[in-house]
């Protein structure tokens, strides 16, 4: 997580398979909320959503921090 990453929301861990995410899950403002109110220095991020085969699945994506450590 040093270099930054990607978490994949709606697909299971073994085997590999789309199984999508629920309505409930979260929209990419509410994680803005709670990401931005989490940690300190403010991180750089993106939510996407994907549509595949219909079944939604959701990347979250961190960047590098800038200004380290980022608490």
């Amino acid at each position: 997580n040093t270099d930054g990453g990607v978490l994949i929301f709606g697909v299971t861990d073994a085997p590999r398979t789309i199984v999508g995410v629920d309505e409930a899950f979260p929209d990419e403002a509410v994680w803005a909320n709670s990401l931005r109110g989490a940690f300190a220095p403010e991180i750089d991020f993106a939510v996407r959503e994907y549509n595949i085969n219909g079944r939604i699945i959701v990347a979250v994506g961190v960047d590098k921090g800038r200004d380290l450590p980022v608490v």
